[in-house]
């Protein structure tokens, strides 16, 4: 008989499906989405074009799907970007980014919601609606989940919270400088 050892005794070990999950080799993503470049991807099309190759056989030397050459020979691709195109357009979100990052290089830094107000009076302004002339939002007050969105296909801006100004900033701040700022302001927003 053999004596038991008393680390042993409390340490349990997981059930074997979970040890056998814990233990298993990871498996690599196989992600078939757009393994090509767009410079091949013309270089395809070109040949397929000048009859150099098949499609079926471009689709194999190049790497890319033969369904995708062959949509993008009869027209039917407009954009090879995945998932569906953002509400307001790439155009007016751009555009959007850029007025927000001169905004915040001015000091001058807008909440959501005052984002969101930007927007729909930017919507209601200009007349713009969906195709089937319904409003791009309720109300045309965008949502959290467009907000979300828009940060994410704009990394370049951030959330931040608004803090206290140190006391030497605070000291330095005069008179002329308020003027100074105030003038830049009314500069930009006469810009925009």
């Amino acid at each position: 008989m053999t004596k038991k050892n008393k680390n042993n005794e409390n340490k349990q070990s997981p059930p074997y499906s979970l040890k056998k999950l814990l233990n298993a080799p990871k498996k690599p993503k196989n992600s078939s989405r757009q393994n090509y470049t767009s410079d091949n991807f013309a270089r395809a099309l070109n040949d397929i074009k000048n009859d150099v190759y098949s499609r079926r056989k471009a689709s194999k030397i190049y790497d890319i799907p033969y369904s995708t050459l062959t949509d993008a020979i009869n027209g039917n691709v407009k954009s090879h970007k995945l998932g569906i195109q953002p509400v307001l357009g790439i155009e007016i979100e751009s555009i959007l980014c850029e007025i927000l990052l001169r905004l915040s290089d001015a000091g001058v830094g807008l909440s959501k919601f005052e984002i969101f107000s930007v927007v729909q009076n930017y919507l209601n302004k200009n007349n713009i609606k969906n195709s089937d002339d319904s409003l791009m939002f309720p109300d045309n007050n965008p949502t959290d989940r467009w907000y979300e969105g828009f940060l994410k296909r704009n990394p370049i801006l951030t959330t931040r919270i608004a803090q206290s100004l140190a006391k030497c900033r605070a000291a330095s701040y005069t008179i002329e400088v308020a003027e100074e700022w105030y003038n830049s302001v009314a500069k930009l927003y006469n810009e925009l």
